[in-house]
């Protein structure tokens, strides 16, 4: 993963914000497969205390909106013809998504995050 592009940060999360449930039957199918105990603890461990975990479904939810914004306007600030005032409109663009956010976008996480649960009887509480 490259840390000079945000595009990078976006897929990585991206992959399990929209696949969380079927890396989660994975993981519960490998650690079932395999007659070491060492072997089948750590996919079981992941499967159960992560991403089977309400706080760690809502911080993936968050995680990759915050991303998926910041790359979008990364990637326009790093075209070769950008001029500065559309820079600037472009950043305060980003600062007006995270002032929405704080006051809608969380809550929409929430409910993202809840339908994702509800999807893996999780019990979506903190």
């Amino acid at each position: 993963m490259s840390s000079t592009r945000w595009e990078s940060h976006v897929d990585s999360v991206k992959a399990i914000r929209f696949q969380m449930e079927e890396i989660r039957e994975v993981l519960f199918q490998v650690s079932e497969t395999d007659n070491d105990d060492k072997i089948c603890s750590e996919p079981r461990s992941l499967a159960t205390n992560e991403l089977g975990d309400y706080e760690f479904i809502v911080g993936i939810v968050i995680w990759y909106e915050i991303l998926y914004a910041i790359n979008l306007v990364s990637k326009q600030l790093q075209e070769k013809d950008m001029l500065i005032d559309v820079a600037i409109e472009k950043v305060k663009g980003l600062i007006s998504f995270f002032t929405k956010y704080r006051e809608i976008g969380f809550l929409n996480a929430l409910e993202s995050a809840k339908e994702i649960a509800r999807k893996m009887d999780i019990e979506p509480e903190f």
